[in-house]
């Protein structure tokens, strides 16, 4: 467990494993929001979690990363939020499922989901607006993904085959990303972030990549 910053808290198993992805869990008034899982976890994992406080709720960015979720429900006596666009990829059924629709689900206090699309119908982000310095926070699933030059992000439809977003769905994430202020942009990857000025770097890597894929 790490402090990546004020409220803010990510989770890694070690050694990895399934891809390495990590939990980031984000302090709200209401209680711990977990955002997307660890495909591994056990009971030295749960108290970790536990340690930060009461937790509320999980919510799940897409389908690559449902596959423990009900369990974590069950383990944590939580529900799980998904965009119901994704509904036919579960393949681990529960009462705790919560499946919300449209364009954005106010989660907790300071915090909303929302649907950006691109990667999966339903492939979500969340925005956290109560941060301590008061300048917003985006945790981008993988939708939107930071690259090793931090003044920029990539859209990827599948990085594992580099296959690159098409312009339409790309137009569409910056327009729902419009109202939302945040500064820094957290991936599902340790050190993978835009550290300041997040929502810029979004908008021009956003006219970078429309630029790149017309040639």
């Amino acid at each position: 467990m790490r402090e990546e910053e004020p409220g803010l808290y990510s989770l890694e198993i070690v050694p990895a494993t399934a891809i390495g992805q990590r939990a980031l869990l984000v302090d709200t008034p209401s209680g711990i929001v977990i955002w997307d899982c660890t495909t591994y976890f056990d009971e030295e994992t749960l108290e970790l979690v536990r340690a930060r406080g009461p937790v509320s709720a999980m919510a799940v960015s897409h389908p690559h990363f449902y596959a423990t979720m009900s369990s974590w429900a069950e383990a944590l006596d939580i529900p799980v939020y998904l965009h119901a666009a994704d509904r036919d990829w579960v393949m681990d059924p529960s009462d705790r499922l919560v499946f919300w629709e449209g364009e954005t689900f106010d989660l907790a206090p300071g915090v909303t989901l929302i649907n950006l699309g691109g990667h999966f119908p339903g492939s979500a982000a969340l925005h956290w607006a109560g941060t301590s310095d008061g300048l917003g926070a985006l945790i981008s699933g993988d939708t939107i993904k930071p690259v090793m030059d931090r003044r920029y992000v990539g859209f990827m439809y599948s990085i594992v085959n580099l296959i690159p977003m098409g312009p339409t769905a790309v137009k569409e994430i910056v327009r729902r990303l419009e109202p939302f202020a945040f500064d820094r942009v957290y991936s599902l990857w340790s050190g993978h972030m835009v550290q300041r000025d997040g929502k810029a770097a979004i908008n021009r890597s956003a006219a970078r990549h429309l630029e790149a894929i017309q040639q």
